[in-house]
């Protein structure tokens, strides 16, 4: 057998995150050896470590200290959970030097020296640095606990860039409330910084919703785009850290964090895109809202829970159908909307505390469940879980019942002025 196929096997044999003493050993030889010859080939094998401002040369303040919110998931049925806000630290622009990037898809990282960097972490290493194979990104293909193994391939270099991180960006919920909110702190960067431009992810989706926010935001600013199979050398990189806390999570997911941001940051972000896109009111949008969908995998019920909706006077809205004006309008003037939990829920940023939102998941909900009820905390809505035995899945499919009997007992209580 060939290295082209031995060298693969050996590295996902490393990956296993089984506790193994030999693994161990072998990636921590793996390290001392790459060390030794100056990390000159064609993989490095890099130490994970949390904190980038630690190799800073320098910092900038964006946005001051403020409020973390991190939002209890408040099931329907259960006692209120209020929102956890303790303090979160100011939101700084790091100056790097001599540093790698690359459209990760994943997590904001950097390489320089010996090293990975990330974001400060809140939670124990290490930490999970890639989905496994085969969708690691940044050409990371292998990690045993805090190593990991890059394949290195530069394909450009720059003088000069504002790094954000590139997460998932043909995902609705990863664009708007992980990608925009990074660039919309741009606009607090010292003006010695206006020709440094600002690294994209290598695709994002040819729809208005995606390119007329990310123009708003850029205020004319220049982008060079990224690749997602190479590395791009930056001489000198400004890092903007993330008001929401995201990935990468510990690897243990019995220690993983829930997620959360920075308070007044994002309603920052929200007031911005509200004055721009949603000044004016829309009479002829529904307040009661089904947010359907269109072709999706996890395939339920859909029709029957409209009709039964449409008892309470709720209207099926496919918000893809909508401009992104009629968008952020349709979630600024509501109030109930349900469906099932997916990406077009990341528009609760726009409500208002008169809005209450109900979503179901026929999935185990897990440490970063809070991803949306966290926006509802921003804004002052109230968001609910189902019960997860409100969905009764199909065995070996992607698909479930929904319980109708179930639903139209909640929605008789929402429906009810005041709840």
């Amino acid at each position: 057998m060939g290295q082209q196929k031995l060298l693969p096997l050996f590295l996902n044999f490393l990956s296993n995150p089984k506790q193994s003493q030999v693994r161990d050993t072998l990636m921590q030889l793996m390290s001392l050896l790459a060390r030794m010859v100056g990390q000159r080939g064609s993989y490095l094998v890099l130490e994970a470590k949390s904190g980038v401002e630690k190799i800073a040369i320098g910092q900038k303040l964006l946005f001051p200290a403020g409020n973390r919110i991190k939002q209890e998931v408040h099931v329907w049925g259960e006692s209120p959970r209020n929102s956890i806000e303790t303090p979160h630290a100011p939101l700084h622009a790091s100056i790097l030097q001599n540093s790698l990037v690359t459209d990760n898809g994943y997590c904001q990282t950097a390489l320089q020296g010996n090293n990975i960097y990330f974001s400060e972490r809140y939670e124990p290493s290490p930490w999970l640095l890639a989905k496994p194979s085969p969708h690691r990104p940044g050409n990371l293909v292998a990690q045993r606990g805090g190593l990991v193994v890059v394949r290195r391939k530069l394909h450009s270099s720059q003088e000069r860039g504002i790094f954000v991180g590139s997460r998932s960006s043909s995902n609705w919920s990863h664009w708007l409330v992980n990608f925009l909110p990074s660039v919309y702190l741009l606009r607090f960067l010292p003006d010695i910084f206006e020709d440094y431009p600002l690294f994209l992810p290598e695709t994002i989706p040819d729809d208005a919703h995606w390119t007329d926010l990310l123009n708003f935001l850029l205020q004319g600013r220049s982008t060079v785009r990224l690749s997602k199979t190479t590395y791009c050398s930056v001489d000198n990189l400004i890092w903007i850290d993330p008001p929401v806390y995201d990935t990468p999570f510990s690897a243990a997911e019995n220690q993983r964090a829930s997620i959360s941001l920075h308070k007044e940051a994002m309603q920052g972000f929200r007031e911005l895109l509200i004055a721009k896109f949603a000044s004016e009111n829309s009479p002829n949008l529904p307040k009661k809202i089904f947010l359907a969908r269109q072709g999706n995998r996890r395939k339920y019920n859909q029709s029957d829970a409209i009709e039964l909706a449409s008892d309470f006077g709720i209207v099926p809205v496919f918000v893809e159908n909508l401009t992104l004006e009629e968008k952020i309008r349709l979630f600024l003037q509501s109030e109930l909307i349900i469906g099932p939990e997916g990406s077009g829920f990341a528009n609760t940023l726009f409500t208002t505390p008169n809005t209450r939102l109900l979503t179901w998941w026929p999935d185990k909900l897990g440490p970063g469940a809070n991803y949306n009820p966290n926006l509802a905390s921003v804004s002052g809505a109230t968001y609910y879980f189902t019960p997860s035995s409100w969905c009764q899945k199909t065995p070996g499919e992607e698909t479930y019942i929904l319980n109708l009997s179930l639903l139209k007992s909640a929605l008789e209580v929402l429906s009810q002025e005041p709840l």
